[in-house]
């Protein structure tokens, strides 16, 4: 992909302003300061001629009383401030409300400018510099940027006939010993270190008072001037390329000793090469002599401060507190802000719980997630959880940009709880107060089964009163705190662990049940709960058993009581759930008999429950309803499309709009809860069926859905399921406007649903489902843009597929259909790597593909269509490398 370069910018200076150099005014087109004058001349109308001030200074304090000396001495570092800045100063305007200070001021200043003259050994005033002057081998030409720190000239070495940039000390810092130390300190820094991204100091020197060091002039902006114009590369690799190879100049440095102590953007700059250069090490601190700062001193720049530094914490400040701002500069680069976003930086790390920074992926959702893993790690808030050394830190950079795994791992469940715990403390005491009341509720139940067995025949059913009671309590009490920690991503390992804790208590009631006759239907319906939460907790396979047990108790206890509807349709239900556990599974032929089964089951309770006087034939046509639409799933993973759409009409068809809820439904989290629910998850599943054989018709049915969706949507904003639900119509949708011709249409559905599955992805952390979806927007988006001739961004595109998709197949590298998907997007993205001339891309990554789908010939014993698919990619190598 050829990359755009920024436009040429006027020279950029090697300085930069800090906590001690505040900027005044604004720039001007030629990069100075507009209210800039020559080196720190005094304003024209406080000028004095040299020996009319014959007054010693301390003479301005007679007279004074102790107030007015102090206001004078408040007066006086006001002046020196303003000018080492560069600014106009009046001194009848400073002392416009107590004229009585104006002489006593006045005669400081003439000291001043006095003083100034003897150092330099000149009367003239300090504005004659602004011409063409000399320091040594330097003639200064032009100054080129300022600040409390140092102002910057363009100069010429006489010597060499080469342009370079000169910093001098303006001559008040003189007079402050601190100053004058780190300004000596940043030359010395600068000119010990030898890296090919750390600007270099070619001479150092000081002539009559006024120090100065030289330096290459670089010829081009900042980066704090490229994010401030939004001309900074888009490109993310480029921005996270450049920020590993300043990562390996502050490794340098660091193993200088030295820690720069100010890393921000306006101190990185980008020549006209687009190289970038770190410079400024006023504040740098050696390891063997750190007395310019003192414990409790804070130096360097709020914004991109470490913790540590922002509460003055000198002595914990190292080479991880460099990598902290040098990631936070990333991190402004990527995304045009500052980590904190409004708020106090100061306030925000003395506060008792500093909150992590917020992910990257928030403001640019295409990026990868291993770069927002990176950026958290550099940024942590304790520093001994960063990167060891700034190193580490580009090597992990450059492994991101290389799609290669990276050292840093998302924080640990452990991690996680903990931190939620901190910030959620309330809610977080509350969800464990309620989890031992299932355990309390567990056991109780539990001691009182025991109990009354051991009472005699005639307090049975006061036995199994208390039973059921228990037992009721297990199953609100389990169901509800499942669902809650469902919408706590953090809380994934617990909500497993306490659904496990459910079964185990209603496996102990099933032991006890099966002995007992007469609790056939209390049997049959805690084995089917025991199949729901087996297929929440991800295990088909033993959801089947269980499903196959409760089935087998059901049509028991129809065959007792054939004319006992209710006990029919829940032998439905379940027949429905036993056929979704064996799809899963592959078991195709099986899962089509119980699917229709099922049907079968709930027709005749259809019809023998016409009058429908307690809602049971609803009830029975919406479960109805939700298994034609099942069915209809199997049939389209068959490819059996006719057989499909009927399936699904028939769903819509029989959906009966009821606002009661379904009274033997699974967790809310499973199916849809209502009828329009339902018949929108329905719509989305016919129009995906549709895609290839009528794309209009397909149009109409993902329209409706994805349109019933959003209002749902708008009405329950913090629902993530319904808000992952309208991403994946989202999708769909997107796909019938590009198979209908409509690709700008197509490409901004795809745009909005992958922007709404990347704000999810943390909520689906333990799941593959929401990567899965990803996979398709991306692709998708890919192809559509190389249909409207935007070649460059399809292989982005595709390439991001291909990203995730990777970490899929990592995850499941014995399941062929995820190894075949593998291949296929790499077949798309090696043949639009061709198409824009990147033909050694495309057959590294062709080759890729070919290698990928021979694993899949051997994982599914050389079938049929893996050799076709095996052929094709083969086939679309050799026409590349034959270019």
């Amino acid at each position: 992909m050829i990359e755009s370069i920024p436009p040429k910018s006027s020279p950029h200076l090697s300085s930069s302003q800090t906590l001690d150099d505040q900027p005044t005014g604004s720039p001007s087109p030629n990069g100075e300061s507009a209210s800039a004058r020559s080196i720190d001349s005094p304003p024209p109308e406080s000028r004095t001629p040299v020996g009319s001030a014959s007054m010693h200074p301390s003479d301005a304090l007679d007279g004074l009383n102790e107030d007015q000396q102090h206001r004078l001495s408040l007066l006086l570092e006001q002046y020196l401030s303003a000018i080492e800045s560069g600014k106009s100063v009046d001194t009848r305007t400073m002392v416009a409300d107590d004229p009585a200070l104006l002489a006593p001021l006045q005669r400081c200043v003439d000291g001043l400018k006095h003083l100034q003259q003897c150092l330099v050994g000149t009367d003239s005033h300090l504005s004659d510099l602004a011409a063409p002057s000399h320091l040594d081998d330097f003639r200064l030409i032009r100054p080129i940027g300022r600040g409390g720190m140092g102002i910057v000239y363009e100069a010429l070495q006489e010597s060499l006939n080469r342009v370079v940039a000169v910093k001098l000390l303006p001559w008040t810092s003189t007079l402050n010993e601190k100053r004058l130390r780190r300004f000596q300190n940043e030359a010395e820094a600068a000119g010990q270190l030898q890296h090919p991204n750390i600007v270099p100091v070619y001479a150092v020197g000081c002539q009559r008072g006024i120090h100065y060091y030289a330096m290459p002039l670089i010829d081009g902006p900042s980066v704090e001037e490229r994010i401030g114009d939004r001309s900074i590369n888009p490109d993310w690799r480029w921005n996270v390329s450049a920020i590993a190879d300043i990562a390996d100049a502050l490794q340098s440095a660091h193993q200088c000793g030295v820690v720069h102590r100010d890393v921000k953007p306006s101190n990185l700059i980008i020549d006209s090469r687009q190289k970038l250069w770190i410079t400024d090490f006023g504040l740098a601190q050696y390891a063997t002599n750190p007395s310019l700062t003192q414990t409790g001193d804070i130096v360097g720049t709020a914004k991109y401060m470490s913790p540590e530094q922002a509460c003055g914490m000198t002595a914990l400040v190292d080479g991880r507190s460099d990598i902290f701002s040098l990631a936070a500069t990333l991190y402004e680069m990527l995304t045009g802000e500052d980590i904190h976003q409004g708020i106090s930086p100061t306030s925000r790390w003395t506060a008792t719980n500093a909150k992590p920074i917020a992910s990257v992926r928030l403001r640019r959702p295409e990026l990868p997630r291993d770069l927002n893993t990176v950026l958290q790690k550099a940024m942590s808030v304790q520093r001994d959880q960063r990167y060891d050394t700034a190193g580490d830190f580009a090597d992990d950079l450059r492994r991101v940009v290389a799609g290669q795994p990276t050292i840093a791992r998302p924080p640990s469940l452990g991690d996680k709880m903990i931190r939620l715990a901190s910030r959620h403390r309330r809610a977080f005491v509350g969800s464990i107060a309620a989890a031992c009341l299932i355990f309390i509720a567990m056991a109780a139940g539990i001691a009182i089964i025991t109990t009354q067995k051991q009472i005699a025949e005639d307090h049975r059913r006061r036995s199994n009163r208390f039973e059921n009671l228990s037992r009721i309590a297990v199953d609100s009490l389990g169901t509800q705190m499942a669902d809650m920690l469902a919408d706590v991503p953090e809380a994934s390992g617990a909500r497993r662990r306490l659904l496990d804790q459910t079964i185990n208590y209603y496996r102990r009631f099933v032991a006890e049940a099966q002995r007992d006759s007469l609790r056939q239907s209390d049997l049959a319906e805690t084995q089917a709960k025991i199949g729901r939460f087996q297929m929440e907790l991800g295990r088909p396979e033993l959801a089947a058993e269980d499903f196959r047990h409760a089935c087998d108790t059901y049509m028991a206890l129809v065959q007792q009581d054939p004319a006992d509807p209710r006990t029919r349709l829940q032998w439905s239900v379940c027949q429905n759930n036993l056929a979704e556990s064996l799809a899963q599974l592959g078991h195709t032929a099986q899962a089509a008999r119980y699917f229709t089964d099922a049907i079968e089951n709930q027709q005749t309770v259809i019809e023998s429950a016409a009058a429908d006087t307690d809602g049971l034939q609803s009830t029975a046509q919406r479960h109805q309803a939700r298994t034609w639409n099942n069915f209809g799933c199997l049939l389209a993973r068959q490819n059996r499309i006719t057989e499909a759409r009927r399936a699904f009409q028939m769903a819509i068809d029989g959906i009966v709009d009821d606002p009661e809820s379904l009274t033997a439904s699974p967790p809310k989290s499973v199916s849809p809860s209502t009828a329009a629910d339902l018949r929108a998850s329905i719509r989305c599943n016919l129009g995906r069926v549709l895609l290839e054989t009528d794309p209009a018709q397909a149009h109409t049915h993902l329209a409706a859905a994805t349109s019933h969706y959003a209002d749902q949507f708008k009405a329950n904003p913090g629902d993530r399921n319904l808000a992952y639900q309208h991403a994946v119509a989202l999708g769909m949708l997107g796909s019938a406007c590009s198979r209908a011709g409509r690709p700008v249409d197509a490409y901004r559905h795809f745009v909005r649903a992958r922007t709404m599955l990347e704000a999810l992805a943390p909520h689906f952390a333990d799941t593959d489902t929401d990567d899965r979806e990803l996979v398709a927007c991306w692709n998708q988006s890919g192809l559509v843009l190389q249909e409207i001739g935007r070649d460059a961004e399809a292989a982005d595109a595709v390439r991001h597929a291909v990203q995730i998709q990777t970490e899929l197949a990592k995850r499941s590298p014995d399941d062929p259909a995820t190894q075949n998907e593998l291949a296929r997007l790499l077949v798309n993205l090696g043949l639009i790597q061709a198409k824009i001339g990147q033909t050694r891309a495309a057959r590294t990554t062709l080759i890729r593909a070919v290698d990928t789908q021979n694993d899949v010939v051997r994982l599914t014993g050389s079938s049929e269509d893996s050799q076709a698919d095996l052929v094709r990619f083969r086939r679309s190598l050799q026409e590349v490398a034959s270019r």
